[in-house]
């Protein structure tokens, strides 16, 4: 995208029921929205923030992220200002600090700025300007407030839940059940490829590695403990008895059928 861009829109929904009203998605500009007035849930890259009125979020160029209503009565109203811009519609003099900041955090980490560290200075005011001027000065000015906080956020502790840390949970949770990386994507509001690069940074491994590995584990101990291998494949969730041997061979060495009834030697997490 050649140039300055800047689009403001400032919404107004009466909604009828509580549900979800977008879809997992991502733009290729910076996306800043400020929740005037109701409650949502916003799920970025996997981790959940809970918006409530004053709060302002902020996701950069490809971060995945998902609105979801959390107001619970009927005809109820939510505002919201959505600010898209790229990095071009930035004064030149501040451009370079403002976009260390920006692009500088992890995905899915510090997107919310909650209402009360703004106490004196108002963000409504700033946007105010913005959306009278429409232009770099006023953008600028914002972002200038965000950046002088942001210290502030990140010494506060208000990072979310690590999400490898739920989606790990929730794999243990239904490791006998069906799983695929679309359906933890989906469930977790998280794109695969960040998926992917957060369990190789914190694991070491890919995520349906992971799962294979903690469904062998499981199987191993199943098998010692008398039960038929053939069972414990269909239990242990994979598509086939070929594939399921092919993966226990390999992974420990030995054929399912040595290790039946030899007693129980492999660890399983409870």
């Amino acid at each position: 995208m050649n140039g300055p861009f800047l689009k403001i829109t400032w919404s107004k929904l009466k909604l009828e029921e509580r549900r979800e009203v977008s879809a997992l998605h991502k733009h290729r500009v910076y996306e800043l929205l400020f929740l005037v007035q109701g409650r949502a849930n916003y799920c970025v890259e996997g981790s959940l923030y809970q918006l409530t009125s004053g709060d302002l979020l902020i996701t950069k160029p490809n971060e995945a992220h998902i609105w979801i209503n959390q107001n619970d009565v009927e005809t109820a109203l939510y505002e919201q200002i959505v600010v898209r811009f790229n990095g071009e519609a930035i004064e030149e003099e501040k451009r370079e600090d403002i976009l260390s900041m920006l692009d500088g955090r992890e995905f899915g980490h510090c997107n919310c700025y909650p209402a009360a560290l703004f106490s004196d200075a108002p963000w409504y005011e700033l946007l105010t300007k913005l959306w009278e001027n429409q232009g770099q000065e006023a953008l600028t000015a914002l972002l200038w407030e965000m950046c002088r906080r942001y210290p502030i956020l990140t010494q506060r502790g208000q990072e979310p839940i690590d999400p490898v840390d739920r989606i790990t949970a929730y794999i243990h949770e239904n490791l006998t059940h069906s799983l695929n990386v679309e359906q933890l994507c989906k469930r977790f509001y998280i794109s695969r490829a960040h998926l992917y690069r957060l369990f190789r940074e914190k694991l070491g491994y890919s995520v349906w590695d992971y799962v294979v590995e903690k469904r062998l584990l499981l199987a191993k101990a199943l098998i010692e403990g008398g039960e038929h291998p053939t069972t414990v494949s269909e239990k242990c969730g994979f598509a086939n008895y070929s594939a399921f041997y092919k993966a226990y061979t390999t992974h420990f060495g030995t054929s399912p059928q040595t290790n039946k009834g030899t007693g129980a030697k492999t660890y399983v997490d409870p």
